[in-house]
């Protein structure tokens, strides 16, 4: 598991290590790499396995990086004890996800994921 990011406010180290304690964040090799009230960035491990073409990421873990990024960025929002869930989500690909470089690890090109006002679990591009 993926160490909560020292830069967190310490309330919000709860969320973050409960996002990283799930298999699924474990499997993407899930990384947060800021978080805010309302606001989270996350990178993902590049595995051969979510690929379909070197380097190139395939649409299951782009999706499952932007759930991520919008629960969370809405999970820090909410009153201590409360939780929440994703209910319904779209996402439109225009290109293929493509980490930089020679780096292992790949970061949406939105900066930011944030909480749409009004909306339970949106996502805006920063």
């Amino acid at each position: 598991m993926n160490a909560p990011a020292s830069h967190a406010p310490p309330a919000f180290l709860q969320l973050e290590r409960l996002v990283l304690s799930m298999p699924m964040a474990q499997t993407l090799g899930l990384k947060f790499t800021r978080i805010a009230p309302g606001e989270v960035d996350l990178e993902i491990l590049v595995q051969e396995a979510f690929t379909f073409r070197p380097g190139q990421l395939q649409a299951t873990p782009v999706f499952a990086i932007g759930d991520f990024a919008a629960v969370a960025a809405a999970g820090t929002t909410l009153p201590p004890g409360w939780i929440n869930a994703t209910v319904d989500a779209t996402l439109k690909l225009v290109a293929p996800a493509r980490r930089a470089g020679s780096t292992r690890r790949w970061t949406p090109p939105s900066s930011s994921w944030r909480r749409r006002k009004g909306s339970p679990c949106g996502r805006v591009a920063g």
